[in-house]
């Protein structure tokens, strides 16, 4: 029996693992996998019948795409997210596609500053909130008043293998004093040394608490 005549995607096919190959960018947002099939669909030669969803179900189906569902089960409803990878990407580079602007912070800095040497299974992600107004000034009796409160924690929880990512809604900094690190060959965002040690006596319970504080200053 005669095989039928490739598909113009699967012509096509070694152009567009070129393009991702040839890509720092390992994981994706459905709509940036849409704005991949728009810009380069007249450059492979594929009809307005391969629609977005026929586009990734083919490259999950013939590629190394991979699609990843992540869903926080104390919001059951909240959106799930859809992310996809491309080869492999670590959990922590996952954790910070989550959002937009996204860094690593508090206990995952400590691990990627090298200031513990336990394997966290816990990865934080600050997303911050939009800018707004400065209240009073800060006062000594407002800051004593606020360490003896107990620490308010994120619910925002998401299992991920044998991790979790948590995902910190955290005040405006503008990003302050957080930057690039290399990790394995991945260009992570993470609070710097510095923020990162100011960040854990504040918030200890992101960090393992106050002995795996003292621990990372002794590291520092």
């Amino acid at each position: 029996m005669a095989r039928g005549k490739p598909s113009r995607i699967d012509i096509a096919k070694p152009d567009i693992v070129k393009l991702f190959d040839g890509s720092t960018q390992r994981i994706y947002w459905p709509g940036e996998l849409a704005s991949i099939l728009t810009q380069h669909r007249s450059d492979w030669r594929l009809t307005q019948q391969t629609n977005v969803r026929g586009f990734i179900e083919y490259l999950i189906a013939k590629t190394q795409l991979e699609e990843v569902r992540l869903a926080a089960p104390n919001y059951p409803d909240a959106k799930e997210t859809v992310r996809y990878v491309w080869g492999s990407a670590s959990p922590y580079a996952l954790a910070l596609s989550l959002r937009r602007n996204a860094y690593l912070c508090h206990g995952t800095a400590v691990f990627l500053h090298s200031l513990t040497e336990q394997l966290p299974r816990t990865i934080y992600v600050n997303t911050e909130q939009s800018e707004k107004p400065r209240g009073d000034a800060l006062t000594q009796e407002g800051i004593k008043r606020a360490f003896a409160a107990k620490q308010r924690q994120s619910n925002f929880s998401i299992p991920y293998g044998d991790s979790k990512f948590v995902l910190i809604n955290g005040k405006h900094t503008g990003r302050l004093e957080v930057g690039p690190l290399l990790v394995n060959g991945e260009s992570l965002d993470v609070t710097k040394l510095e923020r990162t040690l100011i960040d854990i006596a504040v918030r200890p319970a992101y960090s393992g608490g106050v002995y795996q504080v003292l621990e990372a200053y002794r590291g520092a």
